[in-house]
């Protein structure tokens, strides 16, 4: 693996990584390939702009044995409202046509809505509101598969 971080400004980074190599158990000669990318461009005060895009290819996981592909990207904003409120907006596009990580090949479009307290600076708390489409249904609804998904999440966190 590798990274190759690059800030050329106080308000833009990129970061550029790569994973290679043989991941599955059990099985020590088809490789993992990962590359992705992540710009963040802070465009004023309260407002950070971010984009992350990724491609992985898992050899001997395609029909026939070929290589198996997945890609995605995310858009994200994150706003300030005030000295301690903050709103954060993903969209995000994941595409698994052979169904590797998803268990069946799949487009999935997701919208995340993040209101975030920061308490201080090393505190902060977050909830997310998750909403997800499926091309095929890939996600469970009390035991039934479904192509759409709604979650909420709960975070707490603490630097120290």
């Amino acid at each position: 693996g590798g990274q190759i971080n690059w800030h050329p400004t106080s308000d833009f980074a990129l970061v550029f990584n790569v994973l290679d190599g043989p991941e599955r158990a059990y099985n020590d000669y088809d490789r993992r390939r990962y590359y992705d990318i992540v710009a963040n461009y802070k465009v004023c005060e309260e407002v950070n702009l971010g984009l992350h895009a990724f491609t992985s290819t898992e050899e001997g996981l395609a029909p026939l044995g070929g290589t198996a592909w997945i890609n995605g990207m995310s858009f994200y904003v994150q706003t300030q409202l005030s000295e301690k409120f903050f709103l954060n907006f993903r969209q995000e596009f994941y595409n698994d046509p052979f169904g590797v990580r998803s268990g069946n090949p799949a487009r999935v479009r997701g919208l995340t809505i993040t209101p975030e307290y920061r308490f201080t600076p090393d505190w902060a708390l977050r909830m997310d509101v998750r909403f997800d489409k499926s091309s095929t249904p890939i996600f469970d609804d009390n035991g039934r598969p479904s192509n759409y998904q709604k979650s909420l999440f709960f975070q707490q966190t603490l630097k120290f």
